[in-house]
């Protein structure tokens, strides 16, 4: 990029840049893997906003309301929730940033606009 950077806007700058990110999060093949019980996992949709309701999720709650995770998320390695999978299997444990988040996805275009919301938001 060389030593001036310039940082993208969004591509409707009316757009909240995390609607963006849940859109690209969903072309990229990535989930998050949750429970109901789950208080964490209810903070990592929390940080989108109203955009929470547009990322891929999987909910591992068994079937039965017990504590533990359902065959389909065991069967794709989920041992820890959160826990965000890629298309090709590759799992990311834990809480993320928005910004790591698009930059594991593919989508770091996305983390500039994402830095620069941040910054507007604390002020």
């Amino acid at each position: 990029m060389g030593d001036s950077q310039t940082v993208p806007t969004a591509p409707n700058s009316q757009q909240d840049p995390r609607e963006e990110l849940a859109a690209c999060l969903a072309r990229s093949g990535m989930a998050l893997h949750g429970t109901s019980w789950c208080g964490w996992c209810t903070r990592q949709l929390q940080m989108f906003g109203p955009a929470g309701e547009k990322v891929p999720y999987v909910d591992c709650t068994r079937p039965n309301g017990e504590r533990g995770f359902s065959a389909e998320c065991k069967a794709k390695g989920i041992r820890v929730v959160p826990s965000w999978s890629t298309k090709s299997g590759d799992i990311a444990i834990g809480t993320q940033t928005l910004n790591d988040l698009a930059a594991y996805s593919g989508c770091g275009h996305i983390a500039q606009i994402m830095e620069q919301f941040d910054k507007a938001m604390r002020q």
